[in-house]
């Protein structure tokens, strides 16, 4: 088990993966940094969720009335950390995990796979990953537009409830001053 997950706004990844030691997590970051641990990718959520304070199925429900989505739901855990199911493989045996998280805002590009008959889709992280999906480039489109639309209606997320438990405090500021407090908190984030 690792010690420490990366920042959240560091994390473009989080992804089931097959080692030598027989199922794994693989974390991927903005950095461009590998991490490889041994627990599962719901253990890795419970801990991120529970290190901001969240409450993990409140959000899910949450989550679920906003997109209708009763599996395999997005999950905005952060302003910079919105992540969203991504079929990754197929399972080798019964009750392997198939799907993996990716950041929304992780994400430079993302293209149809045409090379092979069961074409996927190719997803470009910042960090210069490279992350196949076995799911076409209409279905992950759909889930990152759910993403987006649980990113305005996760109460973590807003903005008068997030600034109060950070860096600035928005509320009664004009819109360009917000914009601006916005970006200060960023940078702040991103130096953390």
């Amino acid at each position: 088990m690792i010690e420490q997950l990366p920042a959240p706004h560091l994390i473009a990844a989080i992804l089931p993966c097959y080692t030598s030691e027989g199922d794994s997590t693989v974390i991927l970051t903005t950095e461009g940094e590998r991490i490889t641990t041994g627990v599962r990718i719901r253990t890795i959520l419970r801990r991120l969720a529970s290190n901001q304070a969240i409450d993990l199925s409140s959000l899910k429900k949450i989550i679920t009335d906003a997109t209708h989505q009763s599996n395999l739901q997005p999950l905005p855990i952060t302003p910079r950390l919105v992540l969203f199911p991504v079929k990754i493989r197929k399972p080798r045996i019964a009750g392997d995990i198939t799907t993996g998280c990716i950041n929304l805002h992780a994400i430079t590009s993302i293209n149809r796979i045409t090379e092979s008959p069961s074409a996927g889709t190719l997803i470009n992280l910042s960090g210069g990953a490279k992350v196949p999906i076995l799911w076409s480039i209409t279905t992950v489109r759909r889930h990152m537009l759910l993403a987006r639309l649980a990113t305005t209606q996760a109460p973590i997320t807003t903005t008068q409830a997030l600034r109060r438990n950070t860096v600035c405090d928005a509320d009664g500021l004009s819109p360009i001053a917000r914009k601006l407090a916005e970006v200060i908190e960023e940078l702040f984030l991103m130096t953390v």
